[in-house]
């Protein structure tokens, strides 16, 4: 790419800013982020799934968290504060034993699981408590991830 086409983009970004299209050789030209769709053998792109000049939307976060965990019994408890009111989040024996891909999981190893996943987790909380069934105390599911997540 030329020095004046680079400059042109970068024109077009400040005057425009967010940009998204659904055209492969203009995802290129602007050097956007993209997502594509492979065939099987991974040899070719079947289709642009998303492209645009910002890889990450960016979004206030409201949710903190208690570093420490608290054991209960087989559970995982971590307190949050979402907007400034405090829940707490019960991780059950079954979601850290999939998180670390564990069978009949020790104490440590499912703090350890809860950490290596952590980020995760708060994001299924923080839906749960959007989406206004969390009370005060309440418990994570499978359901609240993501579909693939384990």
């Amino acid at each position: 790419m030329s020095l004046e086409e680079s400059e042109e983009l970068a024109r077009e970004l400040e005057e425009f800013g967010y940009r998204e299209t659904s055209d492969p050789d203009e995802a290129d030209r602007r050097r956007f982020y993209k997502v594509e769709k492979w065939d099987a053998a991974e040899m070719h792109v079947e289709a642009l799934l998303y492209a645009s000049n910002v890889g990450v939307r960016f979004r206030k976060i409201e949710i903190e968290y208690n570093r420490s965990l608290k054991v209960e019994g087989y559970d995982l408890m971590l307190a949050v504060r979402y907007k400034g009111k405090p829940y707490s989040v019960v991780i059950p024996r079954a979601v850290c034993d999939d998180f670390g891909r564990l069978r009949r999981s020790t104490e440590s190893q499912r703090l350890k699981a809860v950490q290596d996943h952590l980020s995760q987790i708060l994001r299924a909380a923080e839906e749960k408590i959007i989406r206004g069934v969390a009370k005060d105390r309440f418990e994570l599911e499978h359901a609240d991830f993501p579909a693939g997540t384990f």
